[in-house]
C-alpha cells in the first residue's frame, strides 16, 4: 500500500511539474500550420486534412465546452499541455515499476530519478513544443508510453484472474489512436516480442514463437503479393493483419485450455474491439455528409473515406529512391546516411540550446558538453537495462528503435529547411522534429536508468545521508536544465498572438463580397480559424458579404472547387467542357451506368493538368483561376480560351469590360508562379492584390492599404517576450513588404527613378513642394514602420529611409537610425555598406570631415567597397577641389582594375562626366593603345 502510495505522490509530482511548465507556456490562441485548422474542426466538428485524426477533433470539441477560458482555441490546446502531462507520469511509473522489478522496493533515490527523466524529456524541445498547441503529436506520444506501461502492468498481473483484459485494453487503445496518429501502432512490434519472451519464460517451449514467425512470414509475403499485384497500400493492410496476429498470439494459449466457446468469445472480443476503436472514421463520413465549412477530401463516400486514410492526395509514400537522391545523386547509402544526420541534427536541439540557436561562445562550448553528457547518460542507461533485464529491455528498445530510426526509415524526409549546404536539395516546408518526439522522449528513460544506477552506487560508497546532497542535486539539475535551456526558445507560446492576428489581418484586407486566394497552410488555416471560431467575414453569396478564402493548394483537387462552387464561388465548367470530348465521354458513362453525376460534376472530377496553346504547363487551379475570373464577369469561357497563354487569356478576359461579380484578391503570401499573368492587373490592398481591369505597375490604393497598415493588429509582434522562429520572421516579413511597398509608391508621387537612386540624393536638387513634402513625410513614416517587421536584411528600407530624409533635410535623423542599424550588423559587407550609406549622409549634410571618415571605416571593412571609394573621389574633386590628389585617387585605384571600372561605372551612373574624362585620361597614360577607351573619351569630349 505505501508503495502504491509513494508511486501515485510521485506521479501527481511529476504531472503537476510539467504541467505548471506547459501551463505558462500555452499558445493563448491559435499557432500556425495546422493548429487552426484543428481548433477550427474541433469547434465545428468539421473533417480535416488526411488522415482525418477523427479522435483529436471529437476530443478537441469537448475541451472547446469546457468554461475555462474565454478564448476557445486556449481551451482546445490544454488537450496537448494534459496529454503532455500525463505521459511525463506514465514515464515516471515506467522507469519506478521496472526498478521496483529489481530492487524489490523502490528507494527515494529511484523515485528521484524516474522523476527527473520524465521532467528532462518533457521539457526537451520538440516534446515541449507539440504540448503548448493543438496538434496530434503530444496526445500520440501520451499513447505511446501509456501502452508500453500497460504491458508492464499485464506482466505484474500475469498469475492474476483477468490479466488478458490488459492486452484486449491494449489492442483497443492501438486500433483507437488511429484516429489520432499512426505513431502509437509502433508500440505493437515490441509488444509481441515481449508477450513472445514472457511466454517463454512460463512454458519453456518456442510454439508461440514458431506460430509469430509463421503468421508474420505469411502476413508479409501477402502484403507484397498484393503490393506488386495491385499496387495495395500497404499501411491499412499492415494495421489490420498485425492486429490479426496479436488477436491470435494472446490467444493462443487457450487452445486446449480453454473450452471452445471461451476462446471464440476471446477472438470475437479483439475483432469488436478493433471495430469499435476504428468507429471513431465513421464520424468523418456522417459529417462530410452534413457538408461542414471544413470538409477536407469530402470522404461522404468509403471510397473517399479509404483515400482520406491512406492519405492518397498527397501521393504514396516511397522508401525508394531516397529523396535525400533526388537531386543530389548520392546513392543509397550516403542518402540514407544525410537522413539519419536529419535525425541526430534534431535529436541535438532537445536539451540545450545550440545548435538550434544562435548562442554566444560560452553557451555553444557548454550546450556541446550538455549533450555530450545527456548522450552519454542515456547510452549508459541503455547498457543498464539491459543488464539488469533483457526481457523488458527489448520491449522498450524495439519501440525506441522504431519511433527513431524506424522512422526515418520510413518517412524518407527530404533534406531540412535549416540545412546550410545549398545542393542539398529538395527540403522540407518546415523542420520535421515533431515526427521524432517520442522517441526522444523515450530516450529520457534511458537518462533515468543511467541516475538511478549511479546513484545507487554513490550510496554505496557514501553511508551518510548528507554525502547523497550532491547527488540530489546533481539530479535536479539534470532534470531543469532543458526547462532553463529551452524556456526561451519557440516552445514558449505565452502572448504570442501572432497566426490570430494574420486570420484577422488578411480577412480584414479584402472587401465584402470577395474571393482571396491564398498559398498555404499559414495564409490559410489561420483565417479558417478566425471565420469559423470567430465567426469574422463569413462569406454569403446571396447576401454579397464576407470573404471566401480559395486556397491555391487544395485548388488542384476536385472535391475542393466542388465546395467552393457549391458555397457561391462564381464557376462553369459545363460551358468550357461542353463542345469537346469531355460530354462525349460523359454521355457514354451515363449510359453504361458508370456514372450517375451530372456533366459539370463529372466534368470537376476529371480535371488534370494540361498545356497551354503556347506549350506551359496548365495546372488544374490555373483552370479554376481562369473559370472563376470569366464566370465571375457573367462571361462563358469557351476551352480554347482556358488553354490560351496567360496573356491572351488577361488581355480578352480583364483588360475588356472587367467587372466581377465578387472581389478577386490574390494574398501577397502567394507565390509569384501563381501570381505570373495578372500582375499587371494587381493594386495592392493592405495584405493582398485585388485585381482590377486597369493596366499598370505597381498600383496601389494608398487610401485603403494606408488605412488597413496603420489600424491592423500586432499584437505580439513587437513585443520582444515573444519568440519568433524562422517561420513566423517570414510571415511578418510579409507586413514590412507591405510597408515598403507603399513607402515606395508615396516616393515615386515625388521622384519616380528606380529605388536605389536614392542612394544619390546630393544630385537632385529639388524645390519640394507642401504636397511633395507630404508624401515623403508619408514615405518615411512607411518605412520607419516597415523596418520594425524585419530581423533580416534591411538594406532596401535604410537606402530608400536615409534618402527621404536627406531630401527633407532631416540629417541628423538619417544619421541616427544608419548609426542604430551600423551597431546591430554583424555581416562585414552589409557593415561597410552602410558606413558608406553614412558617409553619404554626410556628403549631404556638408560634413565633409566626417564624410571622409565614414568612407574611411568603410574602406577598412571593405577596401572593395565602390560607393565609399567613389564618394572619396568626389570630396577630392567636388569639395576640396584637389584635382591633382584625385587624379593620383584614380592612379591608385588603376591597380586593381575590377575596382576602377566598378567606379567608371558609378561615375557613369551617376553622370560624372568630368570624373569619367579624368579617369579614361588616367587609363589612357598607362594604356595608350587601348582604342575603345580613347574613341568613350573623344565621345565624352564632344558632348
Amino acid at each position: 500500500m505505501q508503495k502504491r502510495r509513494d508511486k501515485l505522490a510521485g506521479f501527481l509530482i511529476v504531472f503537476f511539474i510539467v504541467f505548471a511548465g506547459y501551463f505558462y507556456t500555452l499558445a493563448p490562441t491559435v499557432s500556425f500550420w495546422d493548429c487552426g485548422e484543428f481548433i477550427a474542426c474541433s469547434y465545428i466538428l468539421g473533417v480535416p486534412h488526411p488522415p482525418g485524426t477523427p479522435l483529436v477533433v471529437l476530443v478537441g470539441r469537448i475541451f472547446t465546452l469546457l468554461p475555462i477560458f474565454s478564448e476557445i482555441a486556449r481551451r482546445v490546446n490544454l488537450a496537448s499541455a494534459l496529454s503532455g502531462s500525463l505521459a511525463a507520469g506514465f514515464l515516471y511509473l515506467i522507469v519506478v515499476k521496472l526498478w521496483e522489478r529489481w530492487r524489490g522496493s523502490p528507494s527515494f533515490l529511484h523515485h528521484l530519478a524516474a522523476g527527473a527523466c520524465a521532467i528532462a524529456g518533457a521539457f526537451s524541445f520538440s516534446v515541449w513544443d507539440s504540448s503548448v498547441e493543438a496538434e496530434v503529436y503530444s496526445p500520440s506520444n501520451f499513447l505511446v508510453v501509456f501502452i508500453l506501461w500497460l504491458g508492464l502492468l499485464w506482466e505484474d498481473n500475469l498469475k492474476k484472474h483477468g490479466s488478458k483484459n490488459i492486452l484486449f485494453l491494449i489492442l483497443y487503445l492501438v486500433f483507437l489512436s488511429i484516429g489520432v496518429h499512426l505513431l502509437p501502432f509502433l508500440a505493437f512490434p515490441g509488444l509481441l516480442i515481449y508477450i513472445l519472451i514472457v511466454d517463454h519464460e512460463i512454458h519453456r517451449d518456442k510454439k508461440l514463437v514458431y506460430l509469430f514467425l509463421a503468421l508474420s512470414g505469411g502476413a508479409l509475403f501477402f502484403m507484397i503479393i498484393l503490393k506488386a499485384a495491385a499496387n495495395v497500400q500497404i499501411l491499412p493492410l499492415m494495421l489490420l493483419l498485425s492486429g490479426l496476429v496479436y488477436t491470435v498470439i494472446i490467444n493462443f494459449r487457450d487452445f486446449g485450455r480453454e473450452k471452445p466457446p471461451v476462446i471464440t468469445r476471446n477472438i470475437s472480443l479483439c475483432i469488436l474491439l478493433i471495430f469499435i476503436a476504428v468507429s471513431t472514421y465513421a464520424y468523418l463520413m456522417i459529417r462530410a455528409h452534413l457538408d461542414p465549412d471544413i470538409n477536407e477530401a469530402e470522404p461522404t463516400t468509403f471510397k473517399a473515406l479509404w483515400a482520406v486514410f491512406n492519405r492518397e492526395q498527397y501521393g504514396p509514400m516511397q522508401l525508394f529512391p531516397r529523396r535525400t537522391s533526388i537531386e543530389t545523386g548520392l546513392s543509397l547509402i550516403p542518402a540514407f546516411w544525410e537522413q539519419i544526420k536529419i535525425y541526430l541534427k534534431y535529436f541535438s536541439w532537445q536539451y540545450v540550446p545550440f545548435p538550434r540557436e544562435d548562442v554566444n561562445t560560452v553557451l555553444r562550448f557548454l550546450s556541446v558538453i550538455g549533450t555530450y553528457l545527456y548522450v552519454f547518460l542515456g547510452i549508459f542507461g541503455m547498457w543498464v537495462h539491459y543488464r539488469e533485464d533483457k526481457k523488458t529491455f527489448w520491449y522498450l528498445f524495439i519501440t525506441y528503435l522504431l519511433t527513431g530510426l524506424g522512422l526515418v526509415v520510413y518517412l524518407n524526409l527530404k533534406f531540412s529547411p535549416s540545412d546550410p549546404n545549398p545542393a542539398h536539395k529538395p527540403r522540407e516546408v518546415r523542420e520535421r522534429d515533431y515526427f521524432f518526439l517520442t522517441s526522444f522522449f523515450l530516450f529520457a528513460l534511458y537518462i533515468g536508468h543511467a541516475l538511478a544506477y549511479l546513484a545507487e552506487k554513490a550510496k554505496e560508497k557514501w553511508e551518510k545521508k548528507e554525502a547523497l546532497y550532491p547527488v540530489y542535486a546533481g539530479m535536479v539539475i539534470l532534470a531543469f536544465l532543458p526547462f532553463i535551456s529551452n524556456i526561451k526558445s519557440h516552445v514558449n507560446r505565452r502572448g504570442n498572438w501572432m497566426a490570430h492576428d494574420v486570420g484577422y489581418n488578411m480577412l480584414s484586407t479584402c472587401r465584402e463580397n470577395s474571393i482571396l486566394f491564398t498559398n498555404g497552410d499559414n495564409d490559410t488555416f489561420p483565417l479558417w480559424f478566425y471565420q469559423f471560431v470567430k465567426r469574422y467575414r463569413l462569406f454569403d453569396a446571396e447576401e454579397k458579404k464576407g470573404v471566401i478564402v480559395a486556397n491555391l493548394s487544395l485548388l488542384n483537387t476536385s472535391w475542393y472547387i466542388k465546395q467552393l462552387k457549391r458555397r457561391g464561388v462564381p464557376m462553369d465548367f459545363a460551358s468550357t467542357f461542353e463542345n469537346t470530348v469531355y460530354r462525349r465521354k460523359w454521355e457514354e458513362a451515363r449510359m453504361t451506368g458508370k456514372t450517375d453525376k451530372d456533366f459539370e460534376e463529372w466534368v470537376i472530377d476529371h480535371l488534370y493538368p494540361t498545356r497551354s496553346l503556347d506549350g506551359k504547363i496548365l495546372y488544374v487551379k490555373d483552370m479554376a483561376i481562369r473559370n472563376i475570373i470569366a464566370t465571375a464577369c457573367g462571361r462563358k469561357l469557351p476551352f480554347e480560351d482556358m488553354i490560351a497563354p496567360v496573356d491572351s487569356f488577361v488581355k480578352k478576359y480583364i483588360e475588356s469590360g472587367f467587372n466581377p461579380s465578387v472581389n478577386i484578391y490574390f494574398a501577397v503570401t502567394v507565390s509569384k508562379d501563381n501570381r505570373q499573368g495578372y500582375e499587371e492587373h494587381f493594386v495592392l490592398e493592405g495584405l493582398a492584390y485585388r485585381l482590377v481591369e486597369e493596366k499598370g505597375k505597381n498600383m496601389i490604393d494608398f487610401a485603403r492599404t494606408e488605412s488597413l497598415l496603420y489600424n491592423f493588429r500586432y499584437t505580439s509582434i513587437f513585443d520582444p517576450n515573444v519568440y519568433k522562429d524562422d517561420n513566423a520572421r517570414r510571415i511578418i516579413s510579409n507586413y514590412g513588404a507591405v510597408f515598403f511597398t507603399l513607402g515606395n509608391g508615396y516616393r515615386r508621387k515625388v521622384i519616380p527613378e528606380r529605388n536605389y537612386f536614392l542612394m544619390y540624393t546630393r544630385d537632385l536638387k529639388l524645390n519640394l513642394t507642401p504636397e511633395e513634402r507630404k508624401y515623403l513625410e508619408k514615405a518615411k513614416k512607411a518605412y520607419l514602420m516597415g523596418m520594425r517587421f524585419l530581423s533580416g536584411d534591411i538594406a532596401p528600407f535604410v537606402i530608400e529611409l536615409k534618402g527621404v530624409l536627406c531630401l527633407l533635410g532631416e540629417y541628423d535623423e538619417a544619421e541616427k537610425i544608419l548609426k542604430e542599424t551600423i551597431a546591430t550588423t554583424k555581416n562585414p559587407e552589409e557593415l561597410a555598406f552602410y558606413y558608406s550609406l553614412l558617409g553619404d549622409v554626410y556628403y549631404d549634410k556638408g560634413d565633409i570631415q566626417k564624410s571622409k571618415q565614414a568612407y574611411t571605416n568603410t574602406l577598412e571593412i571593405n577596401p572593395k567597397e565602390e560607393n565609399a571609394l567613389a564618394g572619396l573621389l568626389e570630396i577630392a574633386w567636388y569639395k576640396e577641389k584637389n584635382e591633382t590628389a584625385a587624379r593620383k585617387f584614380l592612379r591608385k585605384l588603376m591597380k586593381n582594375p575590377e575596382i576602377f571600372a566598378k567606379v567608371m561605372r558609378y561615375c557613369n551612373f551617376r553622370q560624372k562626366k568630368d570624373l569619367l574624362i579624368a579617369g579614361i585620361e588616367e587609363w589612357l597614360k598607362e594604356h595608350p593603345d587601348d582604342k575603345e577607351a580613347r574613341r568613350m573619351l573623344d565621345s565624352l569630349r564632344r558632348m
